[in-house]
């Protein structure tokens, strides 16, 4: 599974913002799984604390619905977006 998010990452210029967004928090949340259930080779210990940034990102980029679920599992309400 990790593979075929990393694969589909890599091509990430056809998505839009949001889509790009998802894929990088994808491959980060599989790092961290692998992390902490797989064997070494272990990835860059760093990788859990890039997901709540990209997951603001997210929460501006997305419309109120997404934009709720995002700031429940944050804690807190994201800034809106520029002009909206």
């Amino acid at each position: 599974m990790f593979e075929l998010v990393r694969r589909a990452s890599a091509a990430q210029e056809q998505f839009a913002q949001e889509q790009r967004i998802l894929f990088r928090i994808a491959e980060l949340v599989g790092k961290v799984a692998h992390n902490e259930a797989g064997p070494p080779p272990f990835f860059d210990h760093h990788a859990g604390w890039q997901i709540g940034p990209l997951a603001w990102q997210l929460a501006i980029a997305e419309p109120d619905p997404v934009r709720d679920r995002i700031a429940d599992a944050l804690g807190d309400r994201p800034p809106e977006p520029l002009g909206g």
